[in-house]
């Protein structure tokens, strides 16, 4: 399966539980994702990380999500798509 981040534009709210933030970014450039750190209706998916939830980046992100704007999904959500072993979240 080829890995479903390629095209992807990503933000990322809370503290991996797996590895370094610049780890993840590395692999999400060479998987040929891209990464950007405001919340905006040009995303495709914000990664929730732990104590995602309490910040306001997150409750931003949860609104657009209602909208049918972007998925927000969980770090473990992340990691098997970026490993190609699951598919991303479709997102209108």
């Amino acid at each position: 399966m080829k890995s479903s981040v390629k095209d992807k534009i990503f933000a990322f709210i809370g503290t991996p539980r797996q590895c370094t933030r610049r780890e993840i970014y590395d692999e999400v450039i060479i998987a040929g994702g891209i990464i950007e750190e405001n919340i905006t209706t040009l995303l495709h998916y914000v990664v929730a990380f732990s104590g995602a939830e309490k910040t306001v980046k997150y409750k931003k992100a949860a609104k657009l999500a209602e909208k049918g704007l972007l998925a927000i999904i969980s770090e473990e959500q992340f990691f098997a798509a970026l490993e190609s072993k699951a598919a991303l979240p479709e997102v209108a």
